[in-house]
């Protein structure tokens, strides 16, 4: 090898570093001068026209190489429903970039729980949950109501362009309960439905329950129906018959109370029908 030709190799090798060198500098400088208050509006402006609630946002940080970490983010779909997350993460999926298909990964930590999925610039988002503690969730129209349960497994899959299409959702929930039942007239203060599956599809405007069943529970149920999805989602309209028929056993002081609200079938089993929105259900 001549000695020029040994001199353009190494003049290659350097050249060959420039864009990690220039990749590194910019991301330093982006760490560095992060702009944390334009950030922190645009992202809580994004999620509420988006999610069509209230957003707060305590603080955001910027880390190597190039993820956003979003810290005690709290959203309010209704008063007595606010969501606390006490972090978010947000960050590029490299691979999926080098394809050609910009996808930004997220995990976030709420609810006892985590969350994790992916979204892209061609509008889908995939999410998965596990292990969420729903603790007194107030049932809307009836505040003395409330519900208890462990999100086990949650996997859904959503294109928000050019509208919002709900592809799937598979739902399994654990220890689903029901309390202050008494302050409604009922003689036990709480009721077990053990766990339930649900499967949701959406065709056009319509989402339609594909599954609903539980087990272990004081109440076999089933449901079917669907909701009309509106942009705001607790606007949504609902036809839903529920069908419960109680377990062998269970207490007859529950049993006698079950007429003054549902209607017995010829099966033995008993219905109810739910209409109104998602905010305001009522019984029909």
């Amino acid at each position: 090898m001549t000695k020029s030709h040994k001199i353009d190799t190494e003049q290659f090798q350097h050249w060959r570093l420039l864009p990690i060198v220039i990749s590194l500098f910019f991301f330093i400088g982006l760490w560095i001068f992060f702009p944390t208050k334009t950030a922190k509006l645009y992202i809580k402006q994004k999620l509420t026209n988006q999610l069509q609630c209230s957003v707060a946002i305590d603080n955001i940080e910027f880390d190597l190489p190039a993820t956003l970490i979003i810290n005690d983010l709290e959203l309010t779909a209704a008063p007595e429903i606010p969501v606390h997350i006490s972090e978010l993460t947000l960050a590029p999926c490299w691979m999926h970039l080098v394809k050609g298909n910009p996808t930004v990964q997220l995990e976030a930590k709420t609810l006892g729980g985590n969350i994790e999925g992916q979204f892209n610039t061609a509008h889908h988002i995939h999410l998965n949950a596990t292990s969420l503690q729903l603790l007194d969730i107030p049932i809307p129209q009836l505040p003395d109501l409330r519900i208890q349960a462990t999100v086990e497994q949650l996997d859904t899959s959503v294109n928000t362009e050019p509208v919002d299409q709900l592809e799937y959702l598979k739902l399994h929930l654990s220890k689903f309960s029901i309390v202050g039942l008494k302050q409604v007239g009922f003689p036990t203060d709480h009721l077990d439905l053990g766990n339930i599956y649900i499967h949701l599809r959406q065709s056009k405007q319509c989402i339609y329950i594909d599954k609903f069943k539980n087990s272990n529970g004081d109440f076999m149920i089933g449901a079917n129906g669907f909701i009309i999805y509106k942009q705001n989602l607790l606007n949504s309209t609902i036809d839903i018959r529920l069908t419960f028929s109680p377990r062998t056993g269970l207490d007859p002081s529950i049993t006698t109370t079950l007429p003054l609200f549902a209607k017995k079938q010829k099966n033995g089993q008993y219905s109810i029908r739910i209409g109104g929105t998602l905010a305001k259900p009522c019984l029909r």
